[in-house]
């Protein structure tokens, strides 16, 4: 790939930021629906309990490969690399050009989802870890 070049996957129709998006949005879902049969007991048999660990489990990892992957495209984006432009010699990172052009599309908007996929990555694994404990007891 040539340098300044973006790879697909950072970008584009069922990129890095949709597979962020569809991971954190589950995750939301399956934190909901744990609290909702936690509070109504449906999850008092030592099974259910622990297939409901081990989907936590599962989803850790997941939100932490998303992240990490969401990570390495903002690090794409903010590499400086030298445009074809009236000021030669200068160089621009994409995230420069994304801002400039006043585009929907932020870093910060990534770097926001690169910090708190990594809160929701330690919450999930300190979730999975806590149910672990209750049901070794």
């Amino acid at each position: 790939m040539r340098d300044g070049a973006l790879d697909p996957y950072d970008i584009g129709k069922y990129g890095r930021f949709e597979f962020f998006l569809y991971t954190t949005s589950v995750g939301v879902i399956i934190a909901i629906l744990s609290f909702v049969a936690s509070i109504t007991g449906l999850l008092e048999k030592q099974g259910r309990t622990l297939a409901m660990v081990v989907l936590h489990a599962i989803w850790t990892l997941q939100l932490l490969v998303s992240t990490v992957l969401l990570a390495k495209t903002l690090a794409t984006l903010e590499k400086k690399v030298e445009y074809l432009s009236s000021t030669v010699g200068k160089k621009k990172s994409n995230c420069q050009l994304l801002d400039d052009a006043n585009h929907d599309f932020t870093c910060s908007q990534l770097t926001a989802g690169v910090v708190f996929g990594s809160f929701g990555t330690i919450l999930f694994l300190v979730d999975t870890i806590v149910c672990s404990i209750i049901i070794a007891r």
